[in-house]
């Protein structure tokens, strides 16, 4: 259930177990359309963990919510332009600039 996700996410002394439920409950929060709480969910998770892997795909998830889900592109693209300050190095970085390329057209 989402509390005892939240109740990992929150609680876990251990860093991995913490990390891999506060990402999965951000996830989840997405996939059933609470997108406010995702995005809350995932700053959450960049400011406990922001090194990780999963703080970078946090950020992207964040873009992609204020972009497809809530229309609204200013959000969207402050949010890409903060993911590619903050991780130029990303994997997913030719997408996140295709993505400000399109947003600036528009």
């Amino acid at each position: 259930s989402e509390q005892e996700i939240r109740k990992l996410a929150e609680g876990n002394v251990n860093r991995r177990i913490g990390l891999q439920a506060a990402s999965y409950l951000g996830t989840f929060l997405q996939r059933n359309n609470r997108h406010e709480d995702a995005i809350i969910q995932f700053e959450t998770l960049i400011k406990q963990y922001p090194k990780t892997p999963q703080a970078a795909e946090a950020l992207y998830k964040i873009g992609f919510i204020y972009l497809k889900d809530l229309n609204n592109n200013a959000k969207a693209l402050e949010t890409f332009q903060e993911f590619l300050k903050q991780y130029p190095n990303s994997g997913v970085r030719p997408s996140v600039e295709a993505e400000v390329r399109k947003i600036k057209k528009s």
